[in-house]
């Protein structure tokens, strides 16, 4: 099992999503339309500081949960951390209306495509989402965020 081809085959699938146009209202009566900047960056691999935005970065998993089956089969179920980070350069009813907007554009390519092209990888699916602040190097960032799970399967050999 390789956590990186993992995780770089979860970033594909939000390669070329194109960005949304979203409407925010200023002084809960002016509707502004935007369209945001596509997606710059979409990688496994995480920086030591963030480059141009919006990008998306899949984080390394945070759970490994191991099972053990006949045959000497390791079964593992991973958590994955995806995040769609945008800057909170401007107020905050546009930045959520964007976030609003970017959220389903980023679940669509999970629903119902369970295979990641990894023979050892059974399936992958979310487990949900959620709009967020996430501080990396010290500078506050809006996310989406998505949870995926993976489950993998690999026969092992025995040790003596």
């Amino acid at each position: 099992m390789d956590y990186a081809a993992v995780g770089t085959a979860i970033a594909a699938r939000f390669v070329g999503i194109s960005p949304p146009t979203y409407t925010w209202y200023e002084n809960d009566a002016t509707s502004t339309s935007a369209t945001d900047d596509a997606l710059v960056v979409v990688t496994a691999t995480l920086p030591n500081q963030l480059g141009p935005l919006p990008a998306l970065y899949v984080m390394p998993p945070v759970d490994d949960l191991f099972e053990w089956g006949p045959s000497m089969q390791m079964i593992l179920h991973q958590t994955w951390t995806v995040r769609m980070v945008r800057s909170q350069d401007q107020d905050i009813a546009r930045r959520m209306a964007a976030l609003n907007a970017w959220r389903p554009l980023l679940i669509t390519p999970l629903i119902g495509n369970i295979q990641l092209g990894l023979a050892y990888v059974e399936w992958c699916f979310l487990r949900g989402s959620r709009i967020a602040e996430w501080t990396y190097a010290e500078i506050p960032h809006d996310v989406v965020e998505l949870t995926i799970e993976t489950r993998i399967r690999e026969t092992v050999s025995a040790a003596a």
